[in-house]
């Protein structure tokens, strides 16, 4: 997790001076369910694993309802869920070579 944050730790995105790790996080929470809502039907369907809806939702939040970001929910996204993604998505890519 240290090398996919970039040497970011969770004390970095929680404490009173951890803006910009928030802004950074926003961006990349936005990326993510952006690129989440312009899947095809069939690619998200071949991989359930990946929680489609609640990536969708997480942008929203991160777009339009920023005060209700809960940075600790979000960390826990970051440091687990989306290694678990990447790595589903890694698997989805092999079997479409």
């Amino acid at each position: 997790m240290v090398r996919w944050s970039g040497g970011v730790f969770e004390g970095d995105l929680l404490s009173e001076g951890g803006g910009r790790f928030r802004l950074a996080v926003d961006a990349v929470i936005g990326r993510l369910g952006d690129i989440a809502t312009k899947l095809p039907d069939e690619v998200t369907e071949a991989m359930p694993e990946i929680p489609w809806r609640e990536v969708k939702g997480m942008r929203t939040i991160a777009a339009h309802a920023y005060h209700r970001i809960d940075y600790e929910e979000v960390w826990v996204t970051l440091r687990d869920d989306v290694l678990r993604m990447g790595k589903a998505i890694k698997r989805w890519r092999q079997t479409q070579a």
